[in-house]
């Protein structure tokens, strides 16, 4: 302990730091929903030829919406954006939520199976990259 006050070390003080959250609207949520559906099917026609239809079985949806927050709101929402543009064929079987703790990313990952019963790929979409 002499040692270590011998180091004149400065008090360590708490930073509180304040966060200032714009909360999100239901309708910027629901539309995050919808855009990531578009951009899937938008992926899929571009780079396999493939034309996403309304109310696909083959589809399925894998997400964190439901779980995570964006500035401190739900994205139970995105559900409903999916729903607008894949259909309502979408249900507990091929809808499925990752749960995550709430302060991750917001991410979703379309796979459609094929004819013969094997994957023919998937792709994700992550919010908060450029990537796609």
């Amino acid at each position: 302990m002499n040692y270590i006050n011998s180091l004149n070390l400065p008090n360590a003080t708490r930073a509180n730091v304040n966060a200032t959250w714009n909360p999100v609207s239901y309708a910027e949520i629901r539309e995050i929903g919808k855009r990531a559906a578009e951009m899937a099917k938008e992926i899929f026609l571009a780079e396999r030829g493939i034309k996403l239809e309304r109310d696909d079985l083959n589809l399925a949806v894998l997400t964190s919406a439901g779980y995570v927050y964006l500035n401190g709101t739900p994205t139970d929402g995105c559900y409903d954006g999916i729903f607008s543009v894949l259909g309502s064929r979408l249900s507990m079987k091929n809808l499925l939520p990752a749960h995550n703790p709430f302060y991750k990313p917001l991410w979703f990952t379309f796979v459609l199976k094929g004819a013969d019963g094997k994957n023919t790929g998937g792709r994700a979409y992550n919010l908060q990259s450029t990537d796609r």
